[in-house]
């Protein structure tokens, strides 16, 4: 008998994968795309931190620009885009911040917030806009249990478990009345 095919993986073509940020150092590219990939759950569309582009599905990709110095500011354009499989620009968005010029030069946490802050309701709404629900294939295949030839005798033998005996019940015309007296106070009460 040939084995019955494994089913499909479980995968799903809406799961956003979002790319680290290029055109920044330090730790900026990983954290800011974890921030958008955070924001992107908080909209309730599943996303992932990925090294790669979705050729199953949508990604977003942020890169940082243009970084023009501005005595104690920093003007950065950031550019967001959404894409289809295979690299297809669905829809993009770019937007000029002011940023501290010793916060940007710290890499802080603030600069992630101003940056994410900014961009997050228009990457959001181009997610909303173009990406739909989560789709998720499921299929189930139930196969019945191979025969064999000693079945086991009870659920108790095939689980492992023992098996109790079940307790005796009193039909209405064999029971007894039963007093509502202890043992010791019927012999009493003869």
């Amino acid at each position: 008998m040939m084995p019955a095919p494994a089913p499909p993986l479980v995968q799903s073509t809406n799961v956003i994968h979002v790319l680290p940020i290029t055109g920044v150092g330090g730790p900026l590219p990983l954290v800011l795309a974890d921030a958008v990939a955070a924001s992107l759950r908080d909209s309730e569309r599943p996303a992932v931190l990925s090294g790669e582009a979705n050729n199953r599905g949508p990604s977003v990709i942020g890169k940082v620009s243009k970084v023009r110095n501005r005595g104690s500011v920093v003007w950065i354009t950031t550019k967001w885009e959404l894409r289809a499989p295979y690299g297809t620009i669905v829809a993009d968005w770019s937007r000029e911040i002011v940023i501290d010029k010793v916060l940007w030069d710290r890499n802080s946490v603030e600069v992630v917030n101003l940056i994410v802050g900014d961009a997050m309701p228009a990457v959001v709404a181009m997610v909303h806009d173009h990406v739909g629900p989560l789709h998720v294939a499921q299929q189930v295949v139930v196969e019945p249990p191979p025969q064999s030839a000693a079945a086991p005798e009870s659920v108790g033998e095939l689980s492992g478990v023992l098996e109790l005996e079940p307790l005796p019940t009193a039909s209405a015309d064999t029971a007894e009345p039963k007093s509502e007296l202890a043992p010791e106070m019927v012999k009493a009460s003869e």
